[in-house]
C-alpha cells in the first residue's frame, strides 16, 4: 500500500484544523470590535434550553468553522492527490 492516501489525510486533517482556528480567531475579532463600540454583542445568550446554551457567537463559530475546515480539507485531499498523480505520470512516461 502506497504511502500516498496518509500524506493526503494528513494535509486534510491540518488544512481543516487550520482554517477552523482561524475561523475562530477571526470570529473573536469581530465580537471584540463590536463589544467595544457598544454594539450587539455576540455573547448574550440566544438558545437556552434543555440543558443547551448557546449564543449567536457559538452557532456562527459552529458554522464558519465547519464549513472552513471542510472546504480546506477538501482542497488538502485534492492537492495531495493532484501532485501524486502528476508523480506517477512522470514516472511511467
Amino acid at each position: 500500500m502506497s504511502a500516498r492516501p496518509w500524506i493526503a489525510l494528513a494535509a486534510a486533517l491540518v488544512a481543516g484544523i487550520l482554517a477552523a482556528v482561524a475561523g475562530a480567531v477571526v470570529l473573536g475579532i469581530v465580537d471584540i470590535y463590536l463589544a467595544g463600540h457598544g454594539r450587539a454583542i455576540l455573547g448574550r445568550p440566544w438558545i437556552d434550553c434543555a440543558f443547551v446554551h448557546m449564543s449567536r457567537a457559538d452557532v456562527i463559530l459552529f458554522g464558519v468553522s465547519s464549513v472552513a475546515a471542510l472546504l480546506a480539507a477538501r482542497m488538502g485531499w485534492a492537492a495531495a492527490g493532484k501532485a501524486g498523480r502528476s508523480e506517477n505520470s512522470s514516472r511511467g512516461a
